[in-house]
């Protein structure tokens, strides 16, 4: 199951550098990615109309796709420019399927729903504004995994548990703290440890606040690189703020600092997380790493190395679990819900996410079936 009437990742900006074609599957449509003559990121169906040719195996000519079977070119809006050995192309029907696409924070994005609803406005989530490149005051790295062999809504309900942390990262972002966070959110607060909780149709915002305690080993490594230490051993205050954004978005900011600092003043990394689906059964899975570290060059690039791998060693344990998981769940893993006995209270996010992507399906199966019965 897909939502269409959405914008997804489909490739960083430097995938399409030069006469570069990049093929692709998202939403179980190949794709073929490219710069035309103006520069901007164009996509379309990756199937020439005449003898259904991947267009990713041709060339790309001054901004314009050249089919490699009979050589057709092909302008980035789609319309057939030359055959070969024709005087003209008229009375041809070769057109190509093309989609909206756009280049914003770091990023290109793809819209394959209803192309009059496409406004980049209106979609790709604002937290992505800090992977723009050159962003004031914050550092980062790209990563990825692509074509995973998961179902897209099982990494989404990963996401949406920190409770699972504890376990699966104890090196990285793990410890018993995350355990305790929804008892929070289900209003077991003190002065010292509470939650705020805000949601929308489409979106969800936690923001957790824990002071003097021991949190994930990462944020003490954190707290001690920005005081010259390889760690910091003592107990620390920590806000953490979690976004998403429906279908498939997230950022994990954590702001850790020695008990009594100022929360201006933490250090902190921003985790963004973005989903494509692939097909039925596969995803990809983008990932950016920022951070606020100050220091020289030398010191923030290290910083950076040291944020982006210990995150992505944390998703490849979770990318092994959930790869796992799936072969264990009905429907090529899309029913887990029915397999669903037992809930935990570290189960509500995902739940609650889960409703939210399937409200946003209904209604994009209702339009389409309004706009067939015209």
């Amino acid at each position: 199951m897909f939502i269409r009437n959405a914008w997804y990742i489909a490739a960083e900006p430097q995938e399409l550098s030069g006469n570069t074609l990049l093929g692709r599957t998202i939403l179980g449509e190949p794709l073929v990615l490219f710069r035309g003559k103006d520069g901007k990121p164009a996509a379309a169906r990756d199937v020439c109309p005449h003898r259904y040719a991947p267009l990713s195996r041709g060339r790309l000519e001054d901004g314009a796709l050249r089919c490699p079977y009979h050589g057709a070119l092909y302008g980035a809006d789609g319309r057939c420019l030359v055959v070969p050995g024709q005087s003209s192309n008229a009375g041809t029907d070769a057109r190509l399927t093309v989609y909206p696409v756009v280049e914003k924070h770091g990023y290109v994005w793809i819209w394959m729903g209803a192309p009059d609803r496409a406004n980049e406005d209106d979609g790709i989530p604002p937290f992505f504004a800090v992977a723009d490149s050159g962003r004031s005051g914050w550092a980062g790295r790209h990563d990825k995994f692509l074509s995973m062999p998961i179902y897209w809504e099982l990494v989404n309900d990963n996401l949406h548990d920190i409770t699972h942390t504890e376990w699966v990262h104890p090196e990285t972002i793990g410890a018993e703290l995350m355990g305790k966070l929804f008892r929070l959110a289900k209003g077991e607060e003190t002065p010292t440890m509470y939650a705020r909780k805000d949601f929308t149709e489409n979106t969800i915002a936690l923001r957790f606040h824990i002071e003097d305690t021991q949190a994930g080993a990462m944020f003490h490594q954190m707290v001690g690189a920005k005081r010259g230490e390889d760690t910091y051993r003592g107990n620390v205050d920590l806000d953490l703020l979690i976004d998403y954004a429906a279908p498939s978005y997230y950022n994990f900011n954590p702001r850790p600092r020695p008990v009594g600092e100022r929360d201006e003043d933490a250090i902190q990394f921003q985790s963004l997380h973005a989903i494509t689906p692939e097909t039925e059964s596969s995803s990809h899975y983008f990932f950016y790493s920022a951070h606020n570290y100050r220091g020289s060059p030398e010191r923030v690039t290290e910083f950076t190395t040291f944020i982006a791998d210990g995150l992505t060693f944390a998703f490849g344990q979770d990318k092994d679990l959930i790869t796992e998981q799936m072969k264990r769940v009905p429907d090529g893993g899309r029913d887990i819900d029915s397999l669903t006995r037992v809930s935990f209270m570290g189960d509500m996010l995902p739940i609650m996410g889960r409703k939210m992507v399937r409200k946003l399906i209904a209604r994009e199966t209702a339009e389409a079936r309004e706009v067939a019965a015209e």
